[in-house]
């Protein structure tokens, strides 16, 4: 069932979550890269750009991911318990199910089926990102060896100008010493 379905479900089999669902305004930061995570999101509508800062430039971030219905949002830092790796905006008004981490765990227990829905959905989108992380890092390397061999072609095509221009320097100054021992045989032979 596709993760969008799910959270659809998961709305039909709780309707205690209704009451947790909250509007997501175009420009509302979720969180920001390094703060300690306390809610998750699952996106029932709209999209959540991750942005990271970037290395090289100070003031720019790039997009890591774009999130969309049936995704939830923090849960890398829910799942390794470490401060947020991005910052979260949302790019298309919609809505989400808010969870408080603060006893999330608690209140499944107290709700196995609900538990089981959301363990679903969480390792679903983190299968997802497996999958995706995972092709990204095939694409990368597929680069990485063409840029490998366009290098070698580089390397070959600046070694092959190297030894072009030896055999032209070679060439001017046999043609300079030439003309220099025609202009003193002229002179040698003509006082």
């Amino acid at each position: 069932m596709p993760a969008r379905d799910l959270i659809k479900q998961l709305h039909l089999d709780h309707p205690s979550l209704h009451s947790m669902s909250i509007p997501l305004k175009e420009g509302d930061i979720l969180f920001r890269e390094g703060d300690p995570l306390t809610e998750l999101y699952f996106i029932e509508e709209g999209e959540v750009r991750l942005c990271k800062k970037s290395l090289h430039v100070t003031e720019e971030d790039f997009m890591v991911d774009v999130l969309y219905p049936g995704k939830v949002v923090g849960i890398m830092a829910f799942a390794t318990r470490h401060p947020s790796l991005t910052t979260a905006k949302v790019i298309k008004a919609g809505s989400a199910i808010r969870i408080p981490i603060q006893g999330f765990y608690q209140s499944l227990e107290k709700r196995p089926r609900l538990y089981h829905t959301i363990m679903g959905i969480l390792t679903k989108d983190l299968g997802e990102r497996y999958r995706h992380s995972l092709f990204s890092t095939l694409d990368i390397e597929k680069m990485n060896h063409q840029l490998d061999e366009e290098r070698d072609r580089l390397k070959t095509a600046i070694n092959a100008l190297r030894k072009a221009q030896i055999k032209l320097v070679q060439k001017e100054k046999m043609a300079t010493l030439g003309q220099l021992t025609a202009g003193f045989a002229h002179e040698v032979n003509n006082p």
